[in-house]
């Protein structure tokens, strides 16, 4: 997490999170609040279903739950609502 937090704060561009709703490990609303601390408005963070892997589970990696919301924030920038 500490590895994380200073690669985020170091990135200066609009950064989307994508967050299987079964992910792992979940979240403390701490963690939450220092990922969001560290973005501030460059962070558009959304739930969608699947695992810490939803992007290689061809269950959840479809064009609803991951291409379209990647689609939309290249297309539209930060702060895209899906």
């Amino acid at each position: 997490e500490e590895q994380s937090r200073a690669f985020l704060a170091a990135s200066r561009c609009p950064v989307l999170l994508l967050r299987g709703a079964e992910g792992w490990p979940a979240a403390s609303p701490e963690e939450e609040i220092m990922r969001e601390a560290a973005l501030g408005e460059r962070l558009t963070m959304l739930k969608v279903p699947g695992s810490h892997h939803l992007h290689l589970d061809e269950s959840t990696c479809t064009e609803e739950g991951v291409v379209k919301p990647v689609v939309r924030f290249l297309t539209e920038g930060a702060g895209v609502q899906v």
